[in-house]
């Protein structure tokens, strides 16, 4: 539960540098850049408090901000070796359905608070590019997978 209580204070973190341009009705390509400024400010402040551990064997240990995308990397306190190839995509699929669904979650949450237009969120990730890719390695630095949350995986 700390994990994904952890990962829902980023989201919301990222989601509200995005609401820092949704005052108006449209977005002019000045608001645009502001939003990608923003981003990466927040990026900033999150690699202030790392390494952040999520769980007993998780750790957030980079945030990087490199247009159009924003990279976290996760440390999985464990061998490579301990997992077999179906153990590997079984967790990369529960964990990027996991952030899906926080994605969504964080964008009803403001819409409800009245702080936000989810569609005009969807627009920024669109017109920007920006997408969020989520990069795992292993005890040894060993790439174990990484997924990417991007515009399409809005409802």
């Amino acid at each position: 539960m700390a994990h994904l209580s952890k990962l829902l204070i980023l989201l919301l973190f990222l989601l509200s540098s995005v609401n820092t341009v949704q005052a108006q009705n449209t977005f002019k390509e000045e608001d645009l850049y502001e939003a990608i400024n923003t981003m990466y400010a927040r990026v900033i402040e999150i690699n202030k408090q790392l390494p952040i551990r999520l769980d007993e064997i998780t750790v957030l240990t980079k945030a990087v901000y490199q247009h159009p995308s924003i990279h976290y990397f996760y440390t999985i306190e464990l061998h490579k070796s301990d997992f077999t190839d179906e153990d590997i995509l079984d967790l990369k699929t529960e964990l990027e359905h996991r952030e899906r669904e926080n994605f969504n979650y964080l964008l009803q949450y403001y819409s409800e608070k009245g702080n936000c237009d989810p569609q005009k969120i969807k627009e920024v990730y669109q017109k920007t590019g920006l997408n969020i890719v989520y990069n795992y390695v292993d005890i040894d630095n060993l790439i174990l997978f990484r997924f990417t949350i991007d515009h399409t995986c809005f409802k």
